[in-house]
């Protein structure tokens, strides 16, 4: 979906069948190709059913596009925050 849809026109594609993963797949292979992805879109859908209490504060949604240093920066950070947190928990 990089590069070929924004975090609204993806929300509004998925916001219709949110309680159907294979819709939700079907809707978004769509619009990327619709929007002029090439013929190997690849959509990964995770539900989560359950998550314990934490106290990492919550990850704002973020899009990773094509180039995008500071969205893979931040997607970092987080990642560091995150394997420190349950680094933790281990010891």
């Amino acid at each position: 979906m990089c590069g070929f849809a924004d975090d609204e026109e993806i929300f509004q594609a998925v916001k219709a069948v949110k309680d159907d993963n294979k819709k939700i797949v079907e809707r978004l292979i769509k619009l990327a190709n619709d929007k002029g992805g090439s013929d190997n879109v690849t959509i990964v859908v995770l539900e989560i059913i359950e998550t314990p209490k934490t106290d990492i504060a919550e990850i704002p949604p973020l899009t990773i596009s094509n180039g995008s240093e500071a969205a893979a920066d931040l997607e970092n950070d987080w990642l560091k925050k995150i394997n420190a947190h349950f680094a933790k928990k281990k010891q």
